[in-house]
């Protein structure tokens, strides 16, 4: 994806569901060697092996429907809260560690969590990899430099897709929260303009994790920047906690 794809693509989907912009500041302060980069720590990384952490993410998923004649005026919105918690470790089929992660679910913070869904994720040597659903994508690819890629859809048949850093090691002021250093994970590559695509945002902070989730899979009219069907869905962090 060349840098006027990303910012067209930027300025239409994020600006207007997130709290903060993205900025591409490709700084050299953000590289370190695979060593260093091992998100090892929860104090000094991006993801850590950290049994018991839990965040609650405020959740808005938006349908646009395809029976409106192209006007885009139906649209069903929900809104919702999603609790991760890393709840133990294990071992995977490739004798490496891996975390047991338990999703919850309610429709808003006066209601008790119900029970969602449970996924797995793994931090090796070269990438974080986390299966949702059954299925398994690289999130982070190491080491974490500027110019560092890879296919989010390598141990899955989803197709090529392909992922960047698009912010390294930067400093964030998100809602009530602030992070002293932020990494900004770019998801999809599209290189012929507004097109029947995938797209998505991942962001996370040092002693957290993932703090903000962005995914769209849209069609637009023709010619234009109007989304017309597709799905829209939207992770924003509302607490944290360790238990």
């Amino acid at each position: 994806m060349n840098k006027k794809v990303f910012n067209a693509l930027y300025s239409l989907l994020i600006i207007p569901y997130s709290l903060i912009a993205l900025t591409l500041l490709f700084s050299i302060n953000g590289c370190k060697d695979d060593q260093n980069i091992k998100p090892t720590s929860v104090t000094m990384n991006y993801i850590s092996n950290d049994v018991g952490k839990w965040i609650v993410y405020d959740v808005d998923s938006i349908y646009h429907l395809d029976n409106d004649s192209n006007t885009d005026n139906n649209v069903d919105t929900f809104h919702f809260q999603i609790k991760e918690v890393i709840d133990s470790m294990g071992i995977d089929g490739e004798n490496q560690p891996i975390q047991n992660l338990t999703r919850y679910k309610r429709q808003n913070d006066t209601l008790p969590w119900n029970f969602l869904v449970r996924w797995t994720a793994k931090i090796t040597a070269t990438s974080y990899q986390k299966v949702e659903d059954n299925i398994r994508y690289i999130k982070l690819g190491f080491p974490i430099t500027n110019s560092e890629q890879w296919d989010g859809n390598a141990f899955n048949t989803l197709g090529v897709e392909n992922y960047f850093y698009g912010a390294i090691n930067q400093a964030v002021s998100y809602g009530s929260f602030y992070f002293d250093s932020t990494l900004t994970v770019v998801e999809g590559d599209s290189t012929i303009g507004f097109v029947n695509y995938p797209y998505g945002i991942e962001k996370y902070a040092t002693g957290l994790g993932m703090y903000y989730h962005y995914y769209a899979a849209v069609d637009f009219f023709p010619g234009t920047t109007q989304i017309i069907t597709g799905l829209q869905y939207t992770e924003r962090i509302n607490s944290h906690g360790h238990y």
